[in-house]
């Protein structure tokens, strides 16, 4: 145990000591806090993921899952340049982010389009990977607005995250597991931040960098590793049960937003006991 805690806590001390000094040094210049989120989680992630492997990856990556190092970089200029290019039209936005995506895939799966699909399989696969990244950033897009009965955009992505941790663990990765779990650090850092100061929230900005990293994980763990489609798919389609509306209920203001959050927390216990169920036998 004492060796898996030294093997998992550097990356995930350090994606947490970025993250907090990003927003440490945000809360001196409100200015910048439209935008901070996107910027903490992304240096927090890039900081925690050089030190989980020891050493800042090459370029081109020689593993496919540290593609997802530099795409988190890229993720985050995509928020800046939303954040200062706010007239931009919605028609591009979309079609920014449906290349990006396109690419992400293309890179992160690359050997299977070179070893594995013909042309018409790989096309079949990039275009239902899409429409999946496509609907979970919709999600996400509408959480990470303003609402007194809605969870906070930091408090499901450190849910999901975790979940997707002991999926990704138990599913024959841990690597993929302790990447998963310094983005659910990094995202308790950010809720953390945002119960000090409201308007460090994650928002809009943040959006890219939240479905970048959890989409390359779940495709990592389906592709790379063992992890279930079925667990795969529960945690993808997770984010809409924190969409359910109770506004109309006779409830508190903590209450409306704990119980979205609540339904998204079974959601993902089901998927982690599905990769749980698949693994093999510890003795094997």
């Amino acid at each position: 145990m004492w060796i898996l805690l030294q093997q998992l806590l550097p990356g995930i001390i350090v994606g947490a000591v970025i993250t907090g000094a990003v927003f440490a040094a945000a809360a001196r210049f409100p200015s910048v806090h439209r935008w901070a989120g996107a910027v903490a989680l992304g240096a927090g992630y890039v900081g925690g993921h050089a030190m989980a492997i020891g050493r800042w990856p090459s370029f081109p990556p020689v593993e496919a899952t540290h593609w997802l190092l530099y795409f988190a970089i890229a993720a985050v200029i995509l928020g800046l340049l939303d954040a200062f290019l706010p007239d931009t039209r919605r028609w591009l936005r979309f079609f920014v982010w449906l290349v990006f995506n396109g690419v992400f895939i293309c890179e992160l799966l690359h050997s299977k389009w070179k070893h594995a699909w013909r042309l018409s399989e790989g096309l079949l696969w990039l275009g239902g990977l899409l429409a999946i990244i496509l609907f979970v950033s919709a999600c996400f897009e509408t959480i990470a607005q303003p609402s007194s009965s809605r969870p906070a955009l930091s408090l499901i992505l450190a849910i999901i995250s975790a979940g997707t941790s002991v999926a990704l663990m138990v599913s024959g990765s841990l690597l993929l597991g302790q990447l998963a779990l310094i983005v659910g650090t990094i995202a308790t850092v950010a809720w953390l931040a945002a119960c000090w100061i409201p308007s460090l929230s994650l928002r809009r900005r943040a959006v890219p960098i939240v479905v970048l990293l959890l989409a390359g994980l779940w495709l990592s763990g389906y592709f790379y590793a063992e992890l279930p489609a079925v667990s795969a798919l529960l945690l993808a389609a997770s984010p809409v049960l924190a969409l359910v509306p109770f506004g109309n209920t006779p409830l508190s203001r903590k209450w409306r937003s704990c119980l979205p959050a609540g339904l998204v927390m079974v959601e993902v216990a089901a998927a982690v006991g599905i990769a749980i169920h698949a693994s093999p036998p510890m003795d094997h």
